[in-house]
Order: structure tokens, then C-alpha cells, then sequence
């Protein structure tokens, strides 16, 4: 076992440090860190994305996993840091892929990917309606941009298209699936043997309010608008709240104490701002990886339009 007498700083202030486990589209970075954003040590691992006929791509989660829990051995062998000041494992991931589960948290088919199309036509025929705006009916297309921001795509890449995918071509999958989850959600139900899933992380599904930060609770509105129940997604909850301590067979394997705690998850474009180191408002990140995006701060959420209020 690893001495667990504490390591301190120069002033003599104990150091504490979070194991951090991010899964990009690409692979896994993985990193201890402490609590005055010192990178201690890191790995990376690469992982694969499967292309399949007519729009298809997968990502193999128990790649995820083992390489998940590999990257951390080298990391603390790296590191030598003593078990009890590692307080926290925090992972974030690439998310708009869907991970179907049982009940113990294993993953029941290869994870559907963001660059999976092939939920396609089972958006558009669930956003259809009279009258019409480029594709999508006017009542529904208001109704998802007033209570999340944006709307299913109609090349199917977000979440919910994939589990109208499944529902649809995958009905055994479907029907045996306990929840429906994102990749970090999926890594936080392996280290806890908990299936949780938070407001932020449930963004891509559709099915959450975003107006107002820190909701634990599905829309039933959004839900019907969806056509999946409420039973086929996880627990929500707080977005900065704590999913549970590591299982103690995970803590033996790492050579951790089992008090560490998981925090709930987050995607990595998120984390991507605040690793940045653009912490402040309208500070920017311009991210160019497999994906790119920009991203920032803002102190206020600004309404639409004042019309979708009567939605």
C-alpha cells in the first residue's frame, strides 16, 4: 500500500489532489491534479470509433472502461502521492452519444456516437407538425427552444435520435435497457455502481428544462415531446453534487481509499473552458480538436423571444 502520511506544502498546508479522467472522441486524458491546479502526472490512452454502413458510428464502452481504470494505475505510479490526499475522481467526457445500461450499469451495445446519423429520420418525424418552420412544427419548435435552448437535430447526431434509434432498430436493446446514459455518466455508474445523471449532462437527450440551473427533475412536457418515458433515464442529481464513494473493489484495484469520492460528471466542452483557465465572463475559448466549438462565461441567460413565453 501506498504510505498515506500527507504531503504538504511549503507553509505546511495539507495538499489535496482529485484524479481527473477525461474521454475525448479520440481517447482518454488522465491526470492528477491538485487543488492549486498543479498536473502532477498524466497519460493518454487512444480509443477507437467504429464506422458502420448508412450513418453509423460506435464506440465500444468496455474499451472505455478498461482503459479507464489502466490510465489511473500509471498515473498514481507516476505520481507516488499518498492514497488518503487523493479526495475525489472527476470525469468529463465527449457527450451526444448514448450508452444504454441494465441495472447494474453495464452497458448492453456498443455506445451510439455523435457522428451517428442514423437516428435521422426518427427526429424529424417526432419535430413534424403544422405549420411548418424548415422542417419542424411551429408549436414544438418553440416549445424546445423556450425550455431547452435548442431542438433535435434532424441528422439525428444528438442523444435522443440515437435512442429513437435504438427503439426503433434495436428493439430487444430497448426493451431490456434500465437507463439510458452519457459517456460520463456511464464512468461514474462504473466507479460508484450508481446511475446518476444531472441536468447538465442530460442536455443532449432533450428532456430537462435548462432555464433555471440546478434542476432534478425531467419535463413531462419534453418527455411526451420525446415519446420515451421517464423510467428509461437516470436519477438526476444536483450539478455539482456527489455520486458516491468508489466501490471498495475498485479502491483495492487502485490502490485508493474507498472513501474517495465521485463527483458528478460533466461534458468536456465545459471543462474544456474552465481548464482553459478562462474563468471570468466573456472570457473565451476557441477549442480545435475532433470536434470545435467556442465557448464562454456569461453572467445572464437571455430569453429568445418574449413570444415563447405563452408556449
Amino acid at each position: 500500500m501506498i504510505n498515506n502520511a500527507y504531503h504538504k506544502t511549503a507553509n505546511g498546508d495539507r495538499q489535496v489532489y482529485v484524479l481527473a479522467i477525461d474521454l475525448g472522441s479520440g481517447g482518454f486524458k488522465i491526470a492528477l491534479i491538485s487543488d492549486r491546479g498543479e498536473v502532477l502526472a498524466g497519460v493518454e490512452e487512444k480509443i477507437a470509433t467504429i464506422m458502420l454502413p448508412n450513418g453509423g458510428a460506435e464506440q465500444d464502452p468496455e474499451d472505455w472502461w478498461q482503459k479507464a481504470l489502466r490510465g489511473p494505475k500509471k498515473v498514481l505510479k507516476k505520481a507516488a502521492v499518498p492514497a488518503a490526499d487523493i479526495v475525489a475522481i472527476a470525469c468529463d467526457s465527449q457527450w451526444s452519444l448514448a450508452v444504454p445500461v441494465d441495472k447494474k450499469g453495464q452497458h448492453l451495445m456498443n455506445a451510439i456516437h455523435w457522428l451517428d446519423t442514423r437516428g435521422g429520420p426518427y427526429n424529424r418525424k417526432i419535430t413534424a407538425g403544422f405549420p411548418s418552420v424548415m422542417g419542424y412544427g411551429l408549436k414544438k419548435l418553440l416549445k424546445w427552444i423556450r425550455l431547452t435552448g435548442f431542438v433535435p437535430t434532424h441528422n439525428g447526431v444528438d442523444s435522443l435520435g440515437h435512442v429513437l434509434f435504438i427503439k426503433n432498430e434495436r428493439p430487444d436493446v430497448y426493451r431490456n435497457t434500465f437507463k439510458f446514459l452519457e459517456p460520463m455518466d456511464y464512468l461514474t455508474a462504473r466507479l460508484t455502481g450508481k446511475i446518476t445523471g444531472t441536468q447538465k449532462t442530460m442536455v443532449p437527450f432533450f428532456i430537462v428544462d435548462t432555464r433555471r440551473w440546478g434542476q432534478t427533475a425531467y419535463h413531462n412536457d419534453l418527455l411526451k415531446l420525446a415519446g420515451i418515458p421517464k423510467n428509461k433515464f437516470p436519477e438526476l442529481i444536483p450539478n455539482d453534487g456527489v455520486v458516491g464513494t468508489l466501490l471498495p473493489e475498485l479502491a483495492a484495484e487502485l490502490d485508493l481509499n474507498p472513501n474517495t469520492q465521485v463527483v458528478a460528471g460533466i461534458g468536456d466542452s465545459n471543462a474544456s473552458l474552465i481548464g482553459s483557465g478562462a474563468l471570468n465572463d466573456f472570457e473565451t475559448l476557441i477549442y480545435v480538436g475532433t470536434s470545435m466549438y467556442l465557448t464562454c462565461h456569461l453572467p445572464f441567460k437571455k430569453p429568445i423571444w418574449s413570444i415563447l413565453e405563452v408556449v
